[in-house]
């Protein structure tokens, strides 16, 4: 844990000896889940810097985690290619959804907690559900290139989409693209890399989207 203001690693924490590759903080910033190359997941609490929770189920790598708006539910994404959704307070495991058929590389709730996109690494398709009856709602497909990541914005009535969301996808070929959940289009391609697009963050407002890439650079 590092204290951003002064610049300093303020505490470490060990919870085994496997690699973690996948991190995130909680909505209210009280509890950080962890995601290790054994399919477990760690719940740690901020405030004491201890663990908390260990949630089993998994069948390998953790490539993915993102938490509901409420902070109620936790998404992971694995390289036993399923989504597990997890109940924070109790530990247990709600439902797992199985729809790609390679590793879950990136998993996002929409702004109202209603929606979860999945992203399969090696695929061409996002995968988008809903999160109260556990159903895929729709597939969308890039025909034209295998996305490597993939985001959903706030909502924003300047959007373009009668649901106030867009879905950013970075692919292969650099290329990011725009995309309709309601319509399933793609609505705007950007060529902003020359190489590999490996993640994607929106700002709280929707109003800027930020890129890496194996090309060495991050675009606004």
């Amino acid at each position: 844990f590092w204290d951003i203001s002064k610049g300093v690693c303020v505490k470490t924490v060990c919870g085994s000896n496997i690699k973690t590759q996948s991190l995130r903080f909680a909505p209210d910033g009280q509890v950080l889940a962890t995601g290790a190359t054994d399919g477990s997941i760690r719940l740690w609490d901020i405030a004491s810097k201890s663990l908390t929770k260990m949630l089993l189920g998994h069948t390998d790598a953790i490539w993915s985690i993102g938490f509901s708006p409420d902070g109620e539910i936790l998404a992971t994404g694995s390289d036993d290619n399923t989504i597990k959704l997890w109940n924070i307070d109790t530990g247990n495991c709600i439902t797992t959804l199985q729809g790609n058929t390679d590793r879950i590389k990136a998993v996002s709730f929409s702004t109202d907690g209603k929606t979860l996109d999945a992203d399969g690494q090696g695929t061409n398709n996002i995968e988008l559900w809903n999160i109260h009856n556990r159903k895929r709602i729709k597939t969308l497909t890039d025909e034209s290139d295998i996305i490597w990541s993939a985001s959903l914005s706030p909502a924003s009535a300047a959007f373009p989409s009668e649901t106030g969301y867009l879905l950013a996808t970075g692919d292969w070929d650099g290329l990011l693209k725009l995309w309709d959940i309601e319509t399933g289009e793609c609505i705007k391609t950007l060529s902003s890399h020359t190489g590999w697009i490996v993640s994607l963050a929106w700002s709280p407002d929707g109003k800027i989207l930020a890129s890496s890439s194996l090309d060495k650079s991050i675009r606004l």
